[in-house]
């Protein structure tokens, strides 16, 4: 059957990326490899650390994981552009904390030089107004 053979596959293909990596995402698949070593099924252990994952991003692999098991979906498209969707989601965010960084950064910039153009423009002006 082509379903049970993808899903092997892509267990495969997990326990092989769980062996090689490290951090919080390989140890979420190690416990979904370990619950389906347990008589687990795949779709379920993958839904299930999607369902207990803190990191959305990783909940939406997770489940494109367990949809993945069914063979109902194309995972290297999906996978890619899942890819594609979160880079320009951090993208932004980076932009974004760019922006409030800068704004920032400015207010000091303000404050330091006003007093500064109060002095050397505006009580010169004055006094030579008044003297």
């Amino acid at each position: 059957d082509d379903r049970a053979t993808a899903c092997l596959s892509l267990v495969v293909a997990v326990r092989e990326i769980a062996q090689a990596g490290s951090g919080p995402v390989i140890q979420d698949l190690k416990r979904a490899l370990g619950l389906i070593d347990g008589g687990y099924g795949a779709r379920a252990a993958f839904e299930l650390i999607g369902l207990e994952a803190v990191d959305p991003a990783a909940t939406r692999i997770y489940r494109l994981l367990a949809t993945a098991t069914t063979g109902s979906v194309d995972l290297p498209g999906s996978l890619i552009e899942l890819a594609s969707e979160l880079r320009a989601q951090r993208r932004e965010e980076v932009e974004r904390t760019a922006s409030k960084r800068q704004l920032a950064m400015n207010g000091p910039i303000v404050f330091v030089t006003m007093p500064v153009l109060f002095m050397f423009i505006i009580v010169p002006t004055v006094s030579f107004l008044h003297g």
